[in-house]
């Protein structure tokens, strides 16, 4: 019975993801699959954690950590164009 739920559950989100993306914008995309990449890799480092993994979280983190420092620049980037952008009108 659990594992119908999760088939449901999976399929209904599926679902939802295809009407998302037929409607969304390219820059709606972006967002979506970076969220997308992050959520699984945390799932993978989750699952590490419980099952006492060390090696390979170790394994984990150094190829997770490109992708989240990229994130981490963008934003930076996105807020100190945003800070002159304004800056710029008050003047």
């Amino acid at each position: 019975m659990p594992y119908i739920l999760l088939i449901i559950g999976v399929l209904l989100g599926l679902y939802g993801l295809i009407r998302f993306a037929d409607k969304a914008s390219a820059a709606q995309m972006k967002k979506l699959m970076e969220a997308l990449f992050a959520l699984v890799l945390a799932i993978i480092l989750l699952y590490l954690i419980v099952t006492e993994k060390l090696g390979l979280i170790v394994l984990w983190l150094i190829f997770a950590l490109p992708f989240f420092l990229m994130i981490w620049r963008r934003r930076k980037l996105k807020e100190t164009t945003e800070k002159t952008g304004k800056q710029k009108s008050n003047d």
